[in-house]
């Protein structure tokens, strides 16, 4: 699934390119580059254990492209996850609802990153205001 995701992106790019009917050669506007870098960007990260782990996007301006990319893929390791000095950790169960209530349901907006050791809201990190970056919803608890 997602090496058609990261085919579509390279398909559209090459798309959108001009072609200089003098020249006979692809002349690429600001935007093809654009897209052929995030596509560069998220063939590299496919070779990751955890693709999408927030800690490897601490830096970076999130395009759409990547945004999108993300919020598909997600970040939930299973684990092993490490302890802390009360001897607990966080829980590939937490990915689900609980059981007991009827059916078990996914929880998809739960990530966890193991590079942050936190676990974190995934639309409020990806969709929050610049300026309340400080919020655990948004850096992890």
């Amino acid at each position: 699934m997602l090496e058609l995701e990261t085919g579509n992106i390279e398909d559209k790019s090459k798309e959108d390119r001009k072609i200089s009917p003098s020249a006979g050669k692809s002349t690429h506007t600001v935007l093809d580059i654009e897209r052929d870098h995030e596509a560069e960007v998220i063939t590299s990260l496919l070779d990751k254990e955890n693709p999408t782990d927030k800690g490897d996007f601490e830096r970076i301006n999130l395009s759409t492209t990547l945004k999108t990319f993300i919020a598909k893929t997600g970040c939930q390791p299973k684990g092993p996850f490490p302890k802390d000095s009360k001897n607990r950790s966080f829980s590939s169960f937490y990915y689900n609802t609980d059981p007991k209530a009827g059916q078990s349901n996914s929880v998809k907006w739960l990530n966890y990153s193991k590079l942050q050791d936190c676990a974190y809201c995934l639309p409020c990190w990806l969709f929050s205001d610049s300026r309340e970056t400080n919020h655990g919803r948004v850096t992890g608890l």
